[in-house]
């Protein structure tokens, strides 16, 4: 009848819904925790809110850029510096710095 197919329509247009929910990255205002945020690991250190161009040659990366703008806006991705980027994570050697942390380590360099 045309009440069970309304119903089968809204259960499936519910479930459409909460996939691309899961896809997107979302925001919580209550706790301002960022949830699904797609996270790119690279060895160099970013500042906020700078434009640049970049060729994304890894092909996770690749995918996850390509997934992120075939969706609606707005587009965000975390960006996480890694040393060494995704060949220290795989081979276990990362050592994790806050940036504050990787430009104090470069001043020291510097003064040698």
């Amino acid at each position: 009848t045309n009440a069970e197919k309304t119903n089968d329509d809204d259960d499936m247009e519910q479930q459409q819904q909460q996939q691309q929910d899961n896809i997107h990255s979302k925001l919580d205002p209550t706790t301002g925790a960022m949830h699904n945020l797609p996270l790119w690991r690279v060895n160099w250190v970013e500042t906020p809110g700078r434009a640049n161009c970049l060729n994304v040659h890894e092909l996770q990366y690749t995918h996850m850029f390509e997934t992120i703008l075939s969706n609606p806006q707005p587009w965000y991705f975390g960006h996480l510096y890694t040393p060494g980027g995704s060949k220290g994570i795989q081979k276990g050697t990362c050592d994790l710095k806050s940036w504050r942390d990787k430009v104090r380590i470069d001043d020291d360099d510097d003064d040698d």
